[in-house]
């Protein structure tokens, strides 16, 4: 009897540490094991999740894969390029090489510790999709956050966790164009969107949560109040490092927008963030009612009946008293 294998490493020994160099897989995410064979998996190599020259062989059905004893009769296809959406590396590895996931054009998040201590030249080039990063951050090591954040200028979200807490982040999108300056014979870079701002808040590896904080002002100026609500809502519900200043700032834009942060959380389906939400101040009935109706245009079941039970709860209705 065959065991059938949903994902198969292939991989290379490097001493005591094993070094991924490719995988199979039916899926469309990958979790990179701690240890294979009771070895550790230190490191992803050169162009592993690259689809150079494996989309040719998954058409042909060809390949082999060393670490797997049973296999199926026809190999797994390579997860490699578009068919990869999402990866998690786990705590051991310390080396991403060069181009490792060079244009997996439909990657959208990841998960590492920022204990990596090498990052290999365009490893996340053609990448455009990247929305999340959860990080797990050592405030005592170095970290690779900063560095991540430098190769991806599309709007991010990261999920910072620490032994200390637990912070969320948003990183506005941001692109530089080159304008020329024909009478001083010059090309000057211009750079549109803040993102670029937020990405600096490091004093050397570490992240520097209050000079992200500060930088709010610019946020509000600059990018959507749909942008601005979110990275407010964030901020406010994971609240790590963040001083009561910033707090009453961020505060004030979400009860001065709280339509915007209604829609975006009833589009998006977050019932645990709208609960914390209503949890947080009172509300005016007709702003509920608001969100009522939203909930109710979007067809989001889950939440229309907790908005309901919320506002027959917290809105008690007068009864009409005659007199004859």
């Amino acid at each position: 009897m065959r065991i059938e294998q949903t994902t198969q490493f292939l991989y290379e020994n490097i001493g005591e540490e094993i070094k991924i160099t490719a995988c199979r897989s039916l899926d469309e995410a990958i979790c990179i094991p701690e240890e294979i064979g009771g070895y550790p998996v230190t490191e992803i190599g050169d162009y592993a999740f690259s689809d150079s020259g494996k989309q040719q062989e998954n058409q042909m059905g060809t390949g082999s894969c060393p670490n797997v004893r049973e296999r199926t009769e026809q190999p797994l296809p390579y997860l490699c390029g578009k068919r990869l959406k999402e990866v998690h590396l786990p705590k051991s590895i310390r080396k991403i090489g060069r181009y490792a996931f060079y244009n997996c054009t439909m990657l959208a998040e990841l998960s590492c510790s920022s204990n990596i201590q090498d990052l290999g030249s365009g490893f996340f080039t053609g990448c455009r999709r990247i929305g999340h990063i959860q990080i797990k951050v050592r405030e005592d090591e170095k970290s690779c956050l900063k560095d991540l954040l430098s190769e991806l200028r599309q709007m991010l979200t990261v999920t910072y966790e620490s032994q200390r807490g637990k912070a969320m982040l948003l990183f506005p999108e941001f692109f530089e164009e080159s304008v020329e300056n024909t009478p001083a014979r010059l090309l000057e870079i211009r750079t549109h969107g803040c993102g670029h701002r937020d990405r600096d808040c490091f004093d050397k590896t570490k992240f520097q949560f209050h000079e992200y904080d500060e930088l709010f002002p610019h946020v509000k100026a600059q990018e959507p109040e749909e942008i601005v609500s979110r990275l407010a809502l964030g901020r406010l519900q994971f609240p790590y490092e963040l001083g009561k200043n910033a707090k009453n700032e961020y505060e004030g834009y979400v009860k001065d927008h709280i339509k915007s942060a209604f829609t975006i959380l009833l589009e998006q389906r977050e019932l645990d963030t709208l609960k914390w939400l209503l949890s947080q101040w009172t509300f005016q009935k007709e702003e509920v009612d608001e969100a009522i109706q939203m909930a109710n245009d979007y067809h989001y079941v889950e939440a229309l009946g907790y908005l309901m039970d919320y506002c027959h709860e917290n809105y008690k209705i007068k009864k009409r008293k005659f007199e004859l």
